[in-house]
């Protein structure tokens, strides 16, 4: 009897496990979801990407002569998700057996749990290979007790090989050289040429569509960059573990103007949308090593990126949903700032980050962790409105990785339950790892006055107001602490400098 192959959005792999359950007579169903594309903040660039990325999947796969059932969103119900849209294609052509590659979304298991015990599709779902991981077998794991990511990605390490030696051991001796890559910035690099490809006829028609259907949307589709075939993507992977990836790690926690990429790969939005796999792109960084192309702090970085916290968010977001999603542990109620959609702020490293992420649907972890996050957590911005920024204007943000990277790294708004500190900053952090301070018009070293910059009063206050949590943060209390210590009349200076640059902010003159 024929089947129904749903590939969902973020599934556009050859290697997608469903797909081995091909037969002749099957069908292959995708559709478009103009209610999932359309989120709040989103990104054209984004938008179109994923359009384009999964009509030229379609394509691919009627090249190898299955045959594709493709559904956009100009014939589908506006209002209804794309397992809405494919429960209706599978019962139009009278299928009940359904077959699809486990979802990473905890909201389309729901979905699809309430779908299943309707009893009218017969469900089978394979194993998830866009994810290095056996979710059947590491989920019981994060499910039984709480650890932190470094514990995780050790045992991957040891799992998968990854930068293992014969004997077992870690190659150079450690599991870990984040502290070899943390380094200040110097000098700015030399900017590194990236990829293009000529835009395909399909990939035109997808842009002009987005520009007609979804003009209230961020940014612009001027400058599209994207690969859409695994093809374009390894180019650019090869492209990049030869000629970026040597400088990868002692650029990788700076902020530098006018290079929105520095030494990033920029492969996670084709690795989050099934056109690399990541053990794919972990190999390549390690034969780089063992080449004597990159040294071992570099990949090691690089890889831990991919084989440990790409991973652990996914497990802590399954584990900790749905509630993860409205956490707001550090009770921070403040709108989100009009320049979060504009860029317009005087303050140079955040009007920066917001830039690049409004040009190009893309900014690189710091940018992201230690800019717009860290301004977001001592502002007090509501984080379910950062959240929905984050996963509408970022090519590679799905709620899954998003959603506690965004909540729990970048916000704390979780308490805790995946980061083992906030992640937040004064203005000596950014000083010492950008160049944005040189030119801004804010003093980085001054903590009250009109030209103070804002993260250093921000920072004390938020010490403040938090402190009673704080104190008991292992990695926190000696900051508390310094804080008491603070003459009365200093703190009163910290209260007073926050309470006037809330009021700029909320005036929209920040």
């Amino acid at each position: 009897m024929a089947k129904a192959i749903w590939i969902l959005n973020d599934q556009c792999s050859v290697t997608n496990s469903s797909l081995a359950a091909w037969q002749d007579g099957d069908l292959v169903l995708m559709a478009e979801s103009k209610k999932e594309l359309d989120l709040p903040f989103a990104h054209q660039k984004k938008t179109a990407f994923i359009l384009g990325v999964n009509r030229t999947f379609a394509q691919t796969l009627t090249r190898e002569g299955k045959p594709v059932v493709y559904l956009d969103f100009r014939q589908s119900q506006p209002d209804w998700t794309q397992i809405e849209q494919l429960t209706r294609l599978t019962l139009d052509r009278q299928l009940t057996e359904v077959w699809l590659m486990r979802p990473k979304s905890w909201s389309q298991r729901q979905e699809l749990e309430l779908l299943a015990n309707s009893g009218g599709f017969q469900f089978t779902f394979t194993r998830d290979t866009n994810l290095i991981s056996d979710e059947a077998v590491m989920q019981p794991w994060f499910a039984a007790k709480s650890f932190r990511m470094e514990t995780f990605y050790q045992k991957m390490r040891r799992q998968t090989g990854l930068l293992m030696d014969i004997s077992g051991q870690p190659v150079g001796g450690q599991f870990n050289f984040d502290k070899a890559n943390q380094q200040a910035l110097k000098q700015a690099p030399a900017k590194h040429p990236r990829l293009s490809f000529k835009k395909s006829p399909l990939l035109l028609e997808v842009l002009q569509e987005v520009q007609r259907y979804f003009p209230h949307q961020l940014g612009s589709c001027d400058s599209f960059y994207f690969s859409l075939t695994s093809e374009q993507a390894r180019r650019e992977l090869d492209h990049f573990v030869a000629h970026i990836l040597p400088t990868f790690g002692q650029y990788q926690d700076n902020l530098i103007l006018g290079d929105p990429y520095v030494s990033h790969s920029l492969l996670s939005a084709y690795i989050n949308v099934g056109l690399l796999d990541p053990m794919e792109v972990c190999q390549a960084a390690e034969l780089a090593y063992f080449r004597n192309q990159a040294s071992i702090e570099t990949v090691e970085g690089f890889i831990r990126q991919i084989l440990g916290w790409r991973e652990y968010m996914f497990y802590k977001y399954l584990t900790l949903m749905p509630g993860l999603e409205s956490a707001n542990h550090l009770h921070a109620h403040r709108p989100l700032p009009a320049f979060y959609w504009t860029g317009q702020t005087h303050m140079r490293c955040l009007a920066q980050a917001i830039t690049d992420t409004l040009e190009h649907a893309y900014s690189h972890h710091i940018q992201r962790l230690m800019i717009t996050a860290n301004f977001a957590t001592l502002a007090q911005i509501n984080p379910h409105q950062v959240h929905q920024w984050y996963l509408g204007v970022y090519a590679d943000a799905w709620d899954w990785v998003e959603i506690p990277n965004t909540i729990g790294m970048g916000l704390f708004a979780d308490g805790g339950k995946i980061a083992s500190k906030p992640y937040v900053s004064s203005a000596a952090y950014l000083r010492k790892m950008s160049n944005a301070c040189r030119t801004c018009p804010y003093d980085p070293k001054a903590l009250a006055g009109a030209n103070a910059c804002p993260f250093n009063a921000l920072y004390w206050h938020f010490i403040a107001t938090h402190q009673a949590t704080l104190q008991h943060n292992t990695r926190m209390a000696m900051i508390v602490q310094s804080y008491r210590k603070f003459a009365p009349e200093k703190q009163a200076a910290i209260a007073g400098q926050a309470k006037a640059i809330f009021a700029r902010l909320d005036a929209g003159q920040l």
